[in-house]
Parts: C-alpha cells; structure tokens; sequence
C-alpha cells in the first residue's frame, strides 16, 4: 500500500484528512479482510471516515472508476506504474501504510519459471 489516487487535488502533499468529505472507491472486505481493516484503520487514525460508494475487486477497474471521478481510492504503490496518467498519485505517509506480502513457492519445484518468478518479486520490492 501507500498511494493515493484521486483526481481533484492540484497540490504536490496530500493528507488523507484532504479528501475527507470525498467519495471513496475500495477493495471490498471479503477480498482482503485484514488490508481492508488496515486502510479503515489509516483513516481513522487520520480522522476520516471514508464514505465508501463503490468497491470494486480489481485494482485497475478502480483506478478506471476514479479516472472517471467516481472518487479517491488507496492503492498499493506499484499500480502507480502501471496506472492511468488522467489519475495523480500522492504517497502516504502513515506507518500504516505499509503491508507485508509473502511470495510462496515449492523449493523442489524444477520448473524454470521460479528464477523468473523470484527476479519479479525482488524486483517489485524494492
């Protein structure tokens, strides 16, 4: 996690209390309970309760609904690079923020895609 997409703001900062009184677009709970537990939590720490008036299970589909200014949305920061430039991204500072994510695999798996699969993940980490 850590970006927050929107359409509105011309200021290079944003605080997510900015977008307060903004429509909300998010993953819904059932999808990732604990991330989705985590953002209400960033939000409440910021004083905002997200009005949330579309959710949607695909990450680019809710980049498409706040593109069509539907509302703001919090994204990890890796679908910034892979985004809509119609959407400015503003970075979150909250050290709630931040999630853990595991790669798993076999280690006696002796497909040749591990290599590669392994490169993306470290890659996509840094």
């Amino acid at each position: 996690m850590g970006q927050l997409a929107g359409l509105h703001t011309v200021s290079k900062r944003l605080r997510l209390i900015d977008v307060a009184n903004e429509d909300f677009v998010l993953f819904p709970r059932d999808l990732a309970p604990g991330l989705h537990a985590n953002v209400l939590a960033m939000c409440a720490q910021a004083g905002v309760q997200p009005r949330i008036v579309q959710t949607c299970r695909e990450l680019y589909t809710t980049i498409s609904l706040v593109e069509a200014d539907l509302g703001v949305t919090i994204i990890p920061e890796t679908v910034r690079k892979m985004g809509s430039h119609a959407v400015r991204y503003f970075p979150l500072t909250s050290p709630l923020a931040w999630t853990r994510i595991d790669a798993a695999w076999r280690p006696d798996n002796p497909s040749p895609i591990i290599p590669a699969f392994l490169a993306i993940v470290k890659a996509m980490s840094r």
